[in-house]
């Protein structure tokens, strides 16, 4: 299938039981896998000059949403590891722990660098600290995030942009692309 991470595998198979119980035929459900194609700002990777890979996961973000996505990044990256990644919106009580468990969850699995935004991504940024994720870096906004990230690319980076749909963290996206390609 034309996507990564094991959540894709699981969708990829649920979508095979469901064409078998209704009766279609192998190939059309083959077909069907493979060329199925992410949605807009929903995993879309872009290459960018010398060996960048951009992954635009801007539309939405939920913590588990959040911990898949970077452990994608982890499986594709050749260099540094980078995530931007800001609020995720309307979670409740449980907003600060949970913010907390994903920053806790990059730095377990060997993330480099957290660009953090908005107020509740502090709680991110803590927990990747705490945990011992080597470079974390807390903004307010998007500008200064995307400024930071700009001046601080390296090659073969690995870049993952995600935050609420109310962040707008396609704006990051969009400058690295014009900028940048």
């Amino acid at each position: 299938i034309p996507a990564l991470g094991e959540h894709s595998v699981r969708n990829a198979l649920a979508a095979l039981a469901v064409g078998k119980a209704l009766g279609l035929e192998d190939t059309v459900i083959q077909e069907g896998l493979l060329t199925y194609r992410n949605a807009p700002m929903r995993q879309q990777f872009h290459e960018l000059p010398d060996g960048v890979l951009l992954m635009d996961d801007s539309y939405n973000a939920s913590p588990e949403a959040v911990k898949v996505s970077l452990d994608v990044l982890k499986s594709v990256a050749k260099g540094r590891t980078t995530a931007v990644l800001a609020d995720m919106l309307e979670l409740g009580e449980q907003s600060a722990a949970l913010h907390y468990a994903v920053g806790k969850h990059l730095a377990e699995i060997g993330i480099h660098r957290l660009l953090a935004v908005g107020a509740l991504s502090e709680h991110t940024a803590q927990g990747a600290v705490e945990n011992g994720c080597p470079e974390v870096y807390h903004f307010t906004n998007n500008r200064e995030a995307y400024e930071s990230l700009s001046a601080s690319i390296e090659p073969q980076e690995a870049i993952l942009v995600k935050g609420s749909r109310g962040m707008h963290t396609e704006e990051i996206v969009k400058q690295l692309l014009s900028e940048r390609t």
